[in-house]
Formats: C-alpha cells, sequence, structure tokens
C-alpha cells in the first residue's frame, strides 16, 4: 500500500525531470605577470523528458486504482482481523461460562484448605471439568493471538489495540 503510495507522489516524476547542479571554477589572467582573478560559479541544469511526462500523467490513473484496491484489502484484512478477535473473545465466554458450571455447587479455594481440597482433586478427576479447562486455555489462547494479529495488521501495539477495545 505504501509502495503505490509513494508511486503517485513525486516518485512518479523521478525520471522526467532531472536537475544538475554543478560547480564551476573560472580563472581569468589578462597577462602572465599579472594576477589572476578566480570566479566560483554554480550552473543548474534542468531536463525535461516530455515523453515520460505524457505517460506519468496517463499512468496516475492506473495507480490511483491500485491505491484504491490496497486500501480496500487493507480495509478487509482488518475486518478479517476484528471478526476473528470477536469469535475467539465469544469463544473465550463460554469455555469461562462452562467452567463456572462446575464451580458454583463448591467454590474452589486455596489448595492449602483442608476442606475444599478434597473437592478440588475432584474436580480435576473430572474427565469434563478437565476438558472444560482446557478449552478455556485454548480459547483464551486464540483470543491473544487474534488480537495481536488485529494489533499488527492495524499498526498499533497491543496495549493501545486493547485499550481501544475495552472503550
Amino acid at each position: 500500500m505504501l509502495e503505490t503510495k509513494a508511486a503517485m507522489g513525486l516518485n512518479a516524476f523521478r525520471d522526467v525531470v532531472a536537475i544538475e547542479l554543478s560547480p564551476a571554477l573560472t580563472t581569468i589572467s589578462t597577462s602572465p605577470d599579472s594576477s589572476s582573478e578566480r570566479e566560483n560559479s554554480f550552473s543548474l541544469t534542468v531536463t525535461v523528458d516530455p515523453i515520460k511526462f505524457i505517460s506519468t500523467f496517463k499512468q496516475l490513473p492506473v495507480l490511483q486504482a491500485r491505491w484504491k484496491e490496497a486500501r480496500q484489502q487493507k480495509r478487509l484484512a482488518i475486518v478479517q482481523y476484528y471478526v476473528a478477535y470477536l469469535r475467539a473473545s465469544q469463544a473465550s465466554l463460554i469455555a469461562t461460562y462452562q467452567i463456572q458450571k462446575f464451580t458454583r455447587s463448591s467454590g474452589i479455594a486455596s489448595l492449602y484448605s483442608q476442606t475444599t481440597f478434597p473437592k478440588n482433586v475432584n474436580h480435576l478427576a473430572n474427565a469434563d471439568y478437565v476438558a472444560a479447562a482446557t478449552s478455556m486455555l485454548e480459547a483464551n489462547t486464540r483470543e491473544r493471538l487474534a488480537l495481536e494479529e488485529l494489533a499488527a495488521c492495524v499498526g498499533l501495539t497491543l496495549q493501545e489495540m486493547t485499550a481501544i477495545i475495552n472503550k
């Protein structure tokens, strides 16, 4: 996208106009015995290639179309990454809800607590609970990755993207 934008700007005319600046030193001597005068000067030469100039203007609509297409592709990528983030976020919420179903009847406390330790062991022995916990971890990982991809696509840091989404 940046390449197309650069091609539409002054870069499109880089081969059309050539500017040359050359220094010159002139020494003038009127007689062999007299002192000579030195004169410093610069010459500026501007060369315009009319054929390239005309062809550059003919290419501008094509470059503008490429620029528009690149912008649309970037917008599409942003929408795709955002939808992927929303799906991952919803999957994370569903997995959290499933975990909460297991823990509503018996709250998970510290592992050092004598009264809840057997309940925690029962949860860990329950294949459905382990599957739900694994699902929640995977969903949280997918959500984080989707958020990182979205932030990278937009060109923001993860913290900036999180702040924008949480508003």
